[in-house]
C-alpha cells in the first residue's frame, strides 16, 4: 500500500496545475474557427470523416506511455538458531584442565539494501472536432486520462 501512495502522490505532483477544465477551456476556444487555422496548428489529424451534411470529424489523438523506475529501501531480517561446539580452559587452581561441549544459540541478522520497481504508464487523449459544410468548428469531444493542460 505504501508503494501505491507513493505513485499516486508523484504523478499529482507530476501533473502540476494541468486541469482539465483548462484543457476544456482551450478547446472552446476553437469554437467557431475555420478548421485550416486549427490544422496549421496542431498538424494534420490522425484521421478524418466526411459528414453528410458536408462537414467533416477530424480526429486527434495524442499519446505517452514509458516506466519510471522506482528505488525504495528494503529490509530483510534472517532468524538463526542451532548448536555450536565449544572448548575452553579450566578457571580455578588447575588452569590445566580443559572441557568440551555444545551451546545452543540463537539471533537475527537484518540486511539493508534497495529494491528497483518499474511504473508502466500510457496517458492518452482522443479528441473528435466537428466541423460545419464551410469548414468551421462548431463542436468538440474528447475522452482518454492525459486531456489537460
Amino acid at each position: 500500500m505504501p508503494l501505491k501512495k507513493f505513485l499516486v502522490v508523484s504523478l499529482l505532483l507530476l501533473s502540476g496545475c494541468a486541469s482539465e477544465a483548462n484543457f476544456r477551456n482551450m478547446l472552446t476556444t476553437w469554437q467557431g474557427q475555420h478548421v485550416d487555422n486549427l490544422v496549421s496548428s496542431w498538424g494534420p489529424p490522425a484521421s478524418s470523416y466526411p459528414l453528410s451534411s458536408g462537414g467533416q470529424v477530424l480526429e486527434y489523438k495524442f499519446w505517452q506511455s514509458g516506466s519510471i523506475p522506482i528505488t525504495l529501501p528494503t529490509t530483510q531480517e534472517t532468524y538463526h538458531t542451532g548448536n555450536m561446539k565449544t572448548q575452553g580452559w579450566g578457571i580455578g587452581s588447575d588452569y590445566s584442565s580443559t572441557y568440551s561441549g555444545t551451546s545452543t544459540y540463537s539471533g537475527t541478522s537484518t540486511t539493508y539494501g534497495n529494491q528497483t520497481t518499474y511504473y508502466n504508464y500510457y496517458n492518452y487523449c482522443n479528441i473528435l472536432i466537428t466541423t460545419n459544410d464551410l469548414g468551421y468548428i462548431e463542436k468538440y469531444q474528447y475522452q482518454g486520462n492525459d486531456c489537460k493542460m
